[in-house]
């Protein structure tokens, strides 16, 4: 059986292992032969690797490493065709997308399909490979990312918007006035501000306060214009998104498809990304469709109406409100979107 320990169990693990302490320092040694004795082979993946290597003192990066390089039997997840290093999330959505291309009709099929195409065992060289220097010269760039994917964790749980509101409700929603939108803000920043402090008990106010500061900050450089409609929104999401508005005869049409009638056929709506979108017409008009809802009905369809994956239809439904209440009435943390993708990740190893 594979078990995936979170970031910080393998931090923990690893830094006691290496401990002056000897008590701590043999029990963390022997860890790794007590689960393989229960049957148990610890997992490994791109996100824990960036965690472990995400520090600033540069000697323990590189003792975690070699403790890793130590282990004589882990699992780790990775494509097919790729030869070295363990996978992250991106690879999931891409064996997702290749379990559905494959026929699986049901989330269980999917599930067991990705496993078999991701998950593999040997030792923890054939996972992270023997060239140290590799991850010694990758640290500068994880720790450039170290501030994003802290306000990431963060502010995961952070939940502003209302689910219940249908498409159909929000694109008819009105702009508000630019005082009242600058409260808004103040507002939103003070929740993410408290939801920083409180995700960690370690975190500094100094260090809260950056968060939701870099938080705020990247939600008003994506401001939509002043004039610009709920419904001109959610259209101009999805071209962000790498949607190509060319496999729709008018944009008249991807707004009817999107709002009015029932969901249609749309077929490889990400190719850039290598994500393809099924919706099989089943007689739900989006317009009635609640935000929350379209993700559980995602979940439940089956192969002919099969979302795949639903984490990443979500994103795209969702991201549009990373542009907040400023100008429209309802809001949404854009950051839920990538704690959700990290469990989906989770999940699927159960």
């Amino acid at each position: 059986m594979v078990v995936a320990p979170d970031s910080s169990h393998w931090a923990n693990w690893i830094d006691d292992a290496l401990s002056a302490d000897r008590a701590r320092r043999d029990a963390a040694r022997g860890l790794h032969q007590r689960l393989l004795h229960q049957g148990k082979i610890p997992f490994l993946s791109w996100h824990h690797i960036e965690e472990l290597l995400g520090i600033e003192d540069e000697a323990r990066a590189r003792e975690r490493i070699a403790f890793l390089e130590s282990l004589p039997l882990v699992a780790w997840m990775r494509l097919p065709r790729a030869r070295v290093g363990p996978g992250s999330i991106t690879d999931i959505l891409a064996a997702e997308v290749m379990a559905h291309e494959a026929g699986c009709d049901t989330l269980t099929t999917v599930r067991d399909h990705v496993r078999q195409l991701l998950i593999q065992t040997g030792s923890a060289t054939d996972a992270v490979g023997v060239e140290g220097w590799v991850w010694e010269s990758l640290r500068p760039t994880i720790l450039a990312r170290r501030q994003h994917s802290g306000m990431v964790a963060a502010l995961s749980n952070l939940h502003t918007f209302n689910d219940n509101q249908t498409f159909g409700e929000v694109a008819t929603q009105a702009r508000r006035h630019p005082e009242d939108a600058a409260r808004v803000l103040a507002a939103i920043r003070l929740r993410a501000f408290r939801e920083a402090m409180t995700a960690d008990s370690k975190r500094t106010v100094p260090e809260a306060s950056a968060i939701a500061d870099d938080f705020m900050a990247r939600v008003v450089a994506e401001m939509p214009s002043h004039d610009a409609s709920a419904r001109e929104l959610l259209i101009s999401t999805y071209v962000a998104k790498g949607i190509d508005l060319a496999e729709f005869a008018t944009v008249q049409k991807f707004q009817t498809c999107l709002f009015s009638q029932p969901c249609v056929a749309i077929c490889g709506l990400w190719r850039r990304r290598q994500i393809s979108l099924s919706i099989a017409s089943n007689g739900y008009e989006w317009s009635n469709c609640r935000v929350g809802e379209l993700c559980r009905r995602c979940a439940s369809m089956g192969r002919s109406e099969w979302c795949a994956p639903a984490a990443t239809w979500r994103t795209s439904i969702l991201l549009c409100s990373l542009h907040i209440q400023t100008y429209f009435t309802w809001i949404s943390a854009h950051m839920r979107i990538s704690a959700a993708c990290g469990k989906k990740s989770q999940r699927l190893l159960s």
